[in-house]
């Protein structure tokens, strides 16, 4: 079996299912999933790619929202030795297809709440891709033209992956497009190597433990998101995906889930703040509280 010592992204997840197995790496709701449970449904859907594409696929489109597949996705794209291209239902369509044009994505990770957007995305492609469907089976997909689907069925029945292709260090790790505020959005790729160096830049400066609980306010569209995700997994810790809605009061959600690393976009805590909900004692096992994406006015901190 291959093991995690390569540079890849995503390296952690493998390694620490091999070494604390029955330890939580995702928490969805109330849904958790142990690292050798991600590791493993992330190695049975990576095969699939793999052997989609006749070889190592280049690039893995991952349509999904604060799912199963969309974080599992991510991991199967980078087992297969391809980058990961996140992508959002909640943006209008002619901008995601320009995404998945502009990326020639061989294989499309796709969730039940984002299949109804599906057909319009792949309409007019000059390449179709392959689409993978790990919470709908085949019958319930509805019409998705001469494009080859791979349903619940066939990834949960699929053989993990165990020699994984390798990766080298300039090779992409996931790719995100700018907001296209300018003009159409433009492809930014990030390396393994690049990624590596800003993971481990981070770790030496906040020595993350197997013990810890990040959160995840963001997007996975948004690059903030990587350090979450990834943070987490390289160091054996828990990532919990919070759902917009419990931004707005997410104090049980804290303690519930017991997080001690707090990342978000200022703004949130400053609507906390202008709420009068900010109390002593309402967020008990933080140990880290990070903002990036906006100025973080004084005023905001010291009520934080």
């Amino acid at each position: 079996m291959t093991t995690a010592s390569d540079i890849r992204l995503g390296a952690g997840l493998l390694k620490h299912a091999l070494v604390q197995p029955d330890r939580t790496a995702l928490t969805l709701g109330h849904r958790a999933y142990s690292y050798a449970e991600a590791a493993t449904t992330a190695r049975r859907w990576a095969a699939l790619l793999v052997e989609a594409a006749d070889g190592r696929p280049a690039r893995v489109g991952v349509f999904a929202h604060r799912s199963e597949a969309s974080y599992l996705g991510v991991a199967a794209a980078l087992c297969a030795g391809a980058a990961f291209v996140p992508l959002n239902r909640r943006f209008p369509a002619e901008r995601t297809r320009s995404m998945l044009e502009s990326a020639d994505v061989d294989a499309i990770v796709v969730d039940a709440a984002s299949l109804p957007g599906l057909t319009d995305l792949l309409r007019g492609l000059p390449r179709k891709p392959v689409v993978l469907l790990p919470d709908v089976e085949r019958a319930q997909a509805g019409e998705l033209g001469d494009v080859r689907v791979l349903d619940a069925r066939d990834l949960a029945a699929a053989t993990p992956l165990e020699e994984l292709p390798p990766v080298a260090t300039d090779d992409i790790a996931y790719l995100l497009f700018t907001s296209g505020s300018t003009g159409a959005p433009k492809g930014v790729p990030v390396t393994h190597g690049n990624v590596r160096a800003f993971l481990d830049a981070n770790q030496e400066r906040y020595r993350l433990t197997p013990e810890d609980r990040l959160t995840q306010t963001f997007d996975q569209t948004f690059d903030l998101s990587v350090f979450d995700l990834f943070m987490a997994w390289e160091n054996g810790a828990r990532v919990c995906s919070m759902d917009p809605i419990e931004l707005l009061s997410p104090f049980k959600y804290l303690e519930r889930n017991e997080i001690t690393v707090w990342f978000s976009v200022p703004s949130v805590a400053a609507v906390l703040r202008r709420r009068g909900v900010l109390r002593p004692g309402t967020m008990p096992t933080l140990r880290w509280s990070l903002f990036c994406g906006e100025a973080l006015p004084r005023e905001t901190a010291e009520a934080w």
